[in-house]
């Protein structure tokens, strides 16, 4: 572990990291890349309690910008210091559907049944809908991991298997995560 954490480089992010690293009095083993939303990294905080964790929470939009800086702070952890785990932790945002308004329950019960299926349309519109943003969100949260873990020296890392990565996709819809397996290119719900 190189303990004189210099840079010569104006990433906000890796500064971030080489002033937690420095007052860690301990190796750092865990980073968290997480987009900038407090309440997505605290689950994954309270489940690895006990462990010196680093982060680097950044926008959702950085994630997929050209710039490398995410790439270039995760690289700079791993060659500076003893990361050997890294989590991805994202979000698909709770939207509302933009088509028609759904039936309220008074709707529906006072509705004859020769005109429920225009309700169940509505419904089925929606859930179209979502399903088409979590598919969206998880494609641009899987091609944003991977641009990051393509980075050289990450991917080095992983291959050598120095570094596991993990990703966790939050459905703010559903309130739950599902994960993101990075070597297999794939979700699955948790359990």
């Amino acid at each position: 572990m190189n303990t004189a954490f210099k840079t010569t480089n104006s990433n906000a992010y890796i500064d971030s990291l080489e002033r937690f690293m420095s007052a860690a009095g301990g190796p750092v083993r865990w980073l968290v890349v997480t987009h900038d939303d407090q309440r997505l990294a605290r689950p994954v905080y309270d489940a690895l309690s006990g462990e010196a964790v680093a982060t680097i929470r950044a926008p959702q939009h950085t994630w997929s910008s050209a710039s490398d800086l995410l790439a270039e702070a995760v690289d700079w952890a791993i060659c500076q210091s003893e990361i050997r785990n890294l989590v991805f932790v994202g979000y698909v945002p709770l939207t509302h559907h933009t088509g028609t308004p759904e039936p309220t329950s008074e709707e529906c019960s006072s509705t004859p049944s020769a005109e429920r299926p225009r309700g169940f349309d509505r419904l089925r519109a929606g859930a179209q809908h979502h399903t088409a943003m979590n598919l969206r969100a998880q494609q641009q949260f899987a091609a944003d991991v991977r641009r990051i873990t393509n980075h050289p020296s990450i991917k080095r890392a992983m291959d050598h298997h120095q570094l596991t990565v993990q990703g966790l996709l939050y459905r703010a819809a559903h309130g739950c995560f599902v994960a993101y397996d990075v070597r297999q290119d794939a979700f699955r719900a948790l359990v």
